[in-house]
């Protein structure tokens, strides 16, 4: 048993450490990145989220969820208690009120496309498509996985031997990974259809650190390599790598992986690439065929070219649309157009 928990604990402490929730997806873009333009700046208190979803940016700023356009515009708000939240970009932007156990959907408006109540054991919420929506609960024995259709009913309640580490979308059907623990770890990904019939299943002997999809084809990253698969969950390609330690979903068929000695690359087209970087560490932020490049408090362009420096240092990268940015810094957000 205290084996057991210690391997709960490894997995669960990488997972969290990977932070494989930073997926970023952005639509055909045939522009420079070696020149930027200023369009807004947004002062903002510490410890500021932001997200994408459909173009827009979702940023988490205070106790409130804010969605603006490319040129920094607001076009929603609403208060919302960040602590007690949890907040996903899917089909819809989902959140799970622990305040009030409810959970909700809404569209890049803020118009509310779903909303149910959950029990104080809900955890995870997804919405897979318009008329799916998934929610994962604790139990005294196994995870609960939970399908209802758009009026709120009950499809299936399915256990779930193991714990629930990502839900994803794979065409119309529901794509689940958990990390199931007897003496060894197993990481299982499963497929289920909207009534909870299991499609196909495979077992992977190692952490299952994310779901990627492309062109409906699963990519799994894994702590040294990507496991590609088909939409049935059969082995296509495995891609080896080093010991990952981040990685995003820079356009809608390329991956950025870096390793845990610094260096950069890219899968695309099923095949890996290395990010040349004079032997400098750089965090990525991918824009459709090309990149930039960050460290500290300066944008460089995917030929190491600086583009733009700051007084204060930057947590983050946005890709906004087909062609902005939004560049988080210590108390502001700067957009910014390529040119």
């Amino acid at each position: 048993m205290k084996k057991m928990t210690i391997l709960i604990i490894i997995a669960l402490l990488l997972l969290i450490s990977i932070n494989p929730s930073k997926i970023n997806i952005l639509k055909n873009l045939n522009v420079s990145a070696e020149n930027v333009k200023e369009v807004n700046s947004i002062d903002t208190v510490d410890k500021v989220r932001g997200i994408i979803y459909k173009d827009k940016l979702c940023v988490l700023d205070g106790n409130k969820l804010i969605i603006l356009n490319e040129n920094g515009e607001e076009e929603y708000s609403q208060d919302i208690n960040i602590e007690n939240s949890s907040i996903n970009i899917d089909n819809y932007i989902d959140i799970i009120n622990k305040d009030n156990n409810r959970c909700y959907s809404i569209d890049e408006s803020g118009k509310v496309k779903f909303s149910m109540n959950v029990s104080q054991e809900t955890f995870l919420y997804k919405s897979i498509n318009e008329y799916v929506f998934v929610s994962v609960s604790e139990s005294d024995t196994n995870e609960i996985l939970k399908i209802f259709n758009n009026d709120g009913e009950l499809n299936n309640k399915i256990e779930i031997d193991g714990n629930v580490t990502n839900i994803n979308r794979l065409d119309q059907y529901i794509l689940v990974s958990y990390v199931s623990i007897t003496d060894k770890i197993e990481n299982k990904i499963v497929i289920y259809d909207e009534n909870g019939n299991l499609k196909d299943e495979t077992t992977f002997n190692d952490i299952v650190l994310d779901l990627l999809i492309i062109d409906n084809d699963v990519y799994v990253v894994l702590e040294n390599s990507v496991e590609i698969l088909d939409q049935n969950l059969k082995s296509i390609k495995t891609i080896n790598l080093g010991n990952i330690s981040s990685f995003e979903k820079g356009s809608e068929d390329t991956i950025f992986i870096t390793d845990s000695t610094g260096k950069l690359g890219y899968i695309k087209d099923k095949k890996y690439k290395e990010i040349k970087t004079n032997g400098e560490k750089f965090d990525v932020e991918g824009i459709n065929n090309t990149f930039i490049l960050y460290s500290d408090n300066v944008i460089y362009s995917d030929k190491l070219n600086k583009i733009e420096e700051f007084d204060s240092k930057i947590s983050d990268i946005k890709s906004l649309g087909k062609t902005h940015i939004a560049v988080f810094l210590d108390n502001s957000i700067k957009l910014f157009k390529l040119e």
